[in-house]
């Protein structure tokens, strides 16, 4: 058997019912032709049901169906062949989607869209009719269940018995389910573009939508006149367990005696069945992204490709190492895989980075955006510049590695129990907010570093910490302090600037790995620094790091004085800023009575007592 092209499958149980994304493609480019479906993928994707070897399931038929009418996308390679009447005795295919079940619970609407030619309507019966195709709640090799299917492709004989059919759809595959478009019927020289919808209903009675010929260019409301199918009755009528696991072909006795299916698509909204981006899965199992005997389709993925990393794949830990430079729309690691980009391999992406697994980062990395949901980015070395923002949850972690690197996004959000451990490097964020403080709770950036702070413990369940020694409990020696680039480099709001070798605006959030006291940010504690301090220290109800409330408790204190104090005769040689900064002309106090104060003040910090947050 020589395998040509396999499926092509994305995204994982985080898919939402406004993806406008696929979550299955199937082109059906697979060999030889004549093959079975279950043999010809070669990668265990379709299953044969039931698995009797004398009963032949979909087969691959060679070359595309061609729709007249036009499609967003271009079919290629094969299709598949399917039969009816006496030469079919229900023998069926199976695939899971990724990211099932989908379920009631989450009221999403399930669409898939296919091509349909029917060349041989001998066969197929009248009446109640047959179905061919659908959702399936089932995830096994044995037959379809009663009430198993959903939204399924029916199909039958018009009563002139002309040679042509009528479609049809359902909530299940139950004869008193069916609705059928009476007001059309088609012959073996047609070619059609089908969607099927099945809607949960929470509380009430699901919904099976038909739409044939639609036009692909509008939006569904558009596209308004689809066959809409209920229960007649208040009956419990739905797909069986109120869920849809995997999508299935049948062949069967009463189905059409030669038909053809291609370019199937399964998605949660419309616009995802519609959807132009071909998407790339990682298959399984360590190796380098260059092998491309490792990716669905066996084609590399391009910029067009929506990569996962095993999307859904809980039986094959994979882990996938870059090993050449490379340009997609979007990655997705998957919890429990793991993805290496080496120094020197560049990786750019025109849509997000997600990361639910483990991500090791030692080169560069230029995405829109950046959501950690569950998994961990280990900024190693190299670069990581996301266009937009980062969003970490669900305890989501980003950690960098020491060595004074800069991350510098639009904004930073970070759920109660995710964290980023800055370590000893810089974030800059183009449109983040310092924070102030209510009552003693800092919001902003100085709100994340608060809660991970208590009090120089760096114990907090979530926020913006570092992991440095020097900055622990048992010295408190460093940092993380937090300006605004128009404060440290005397620019204003709009004008711009360079910190730490990215260009700024003076309304850029700067949060520093720096000496504790350290507030013009040149790397180390000076008069500078205590003249500042003892400006602000005259005006009541002044906060914020900048101004010298270094132990982030919304005040600036006797325990500032403290902290600055302690770094100023403990401190060693300037940590590095690689920064464009200007000189601080400030009142500066004597050395000795600024000295004096500061040895008052250590019997107050000393007797600070630690605040719960």
């Amino acid at each position: 058997m020589v395998r040509k092209t396999s499926f092509v499958l994305v995204l994982s149980a985080a898919a939402t019912p406004a993806s406008a994304t696929l979550l299955m493609y199937e082109p059906f480019n697979y060999g030889p032709v004549g093959t079975e479906i279950s043999t010809a993928d070669g990668a265990g994707g379709w299953l044969k049901v039931p698995t009797t070897p004398a009963t032949a399931e979909p087969t691959i038929a060679s070359g595309s169906l061609t729709y007249a009418a036009g499609l967003p996308w271009t079919p290629s390679g094969n299709s598949v062949a399917m039969v009816g009447g006496a030469t079919a005795v229900q023998a069926s295919s199976t695939r899971a989607i990724p990211g099932q079940p989908y379920v009631s619970a989450d009221q999403p609407t399930m669409y898939y869209s296919l091509l349909l030619n029917v060349s041989n309507v001998a066969g197929t019966a009248s009446g109640a009719g047959s179905f061919v195709a659908g959702f399936r709640s089932g995830t096994g090799t044995g037959g379809l269940n009663a009430s198993e299917a959903g939204a399924p492709l029916l199909i039958r004989q018009t009563g002139t018995g002309t040679g042509r059919y009528e479609l049809g759809t359902g909530l299940t595959q139950e004869n008193g389910d069916r609705t059928w478009n009476t007001a059309n019927n088609y012959g073996p020289t047609d070619t059609l573009l089908l969607v099927l919808a099945y809607q949960f209903v929470s509380g009430g009675e699901d919904f099976a939508r038909l739409w044939i010929n639609p036009d692909p260019t509008l939006s569904e409301s558009a596209n308004a006149a689809a066959l809409k199918v209920t229960a007649t009755a208040t009956d419990g009528h739905g797909i069986r367990d109120g869920r849809i696991s995997n999508f299935f072909l049948r062949n069967n006795g009463s189905a059409p005696d030669n038909f053809a299916v291609d370019e199937l698509r399964v998605a949660t909204s419309w616009e995802g069945v519609m959807s132009t981006v071909v998407p790339g899965i990682w298959l399984g199992g360590s190796g380098n992204w260059s092998d491309a005997t490792k990716w669905s389709g066996g084609i590399l993925p391009s910029a067009a490709t929506l990569v996962a990393i095993d999307a859904g794949n809980t039986a094959s830990a994979s882990i996938v190492t870059l090993d050449q430079d490379a340009s997609v729309k979007s990655v997705t690691v998957d919890a429990g895989d793991q993805f290496d980009i080496p120094a020197g391999r560049t990786l750019t992406l025109s849509s997000p980075l997600t990361v639910s697994g483990i991500v090791h980062s030692a080169g560069t990395v230029n995405p829109t955006s950046v959501a950690i949901a569950g998994g961990e980015l280990h900024y190693d070395g190299g670069s990581i510049k996301p266009s937009a923002g980062i969003a970490l949850s669900s305890g989501g972690k980003l950690l960098m590695g020491a060595g004074n690197r800069v991350l510098k996004a639009t904004t930073l959000s970070i759920s109660s129990t995710s964290k980023v451990d800055l370590s000893d490097g810089k974030l800059i964020l183009t449109s983040g907010t310092v924070g102030t403080s209510t009552n003693g709770t800092y919001n902003g950036v100085q709100g994340e570093i608060q809660r991970a702070y208590d009090f120089g413990a760096w114990d907090g369940p979530g926020g913006l910490m570092t992991s440095q020694n020097d900055a622990g409990p048992l010295v408190g020696l460093t940092t993380i302090g937090v300006s605004t680039a128009e404060q440290v480099l005397f620019i204003g709001a709009t004008e711009t600037g360079v910190f730490a070798g990215e260009t700024v605006t003076g309304g850029s959030v700067l949060a520093v790995y720096t000496y504790a006291g350290d507030l013009n940010f040149d790397g180390l504690v000076d008069a500078s620094d205590y003249g500042i301090i003892d400006n602000y220290f005259q005006f009541p109800g002044t906060d914020g790091y900048m101004n010298g409330d270094f132990n982030y408790d919304g005040i600036i204190d006797a325990g500032d004085y403290g902290l600055i104090d302690n770094t100023f005769q403990l401190q060693g040689a300037p940590i590095p800023m690689s920064a464009t900064t200007a000189t601080v002309v400030v009142a500066v106090p004597e050395p000795a009575g600024t000295l004096a104060l500061g040895a008052a003040a250590i019997p107050l910090l000393r007797r600070r007592r630690r605040r719960s947050r």
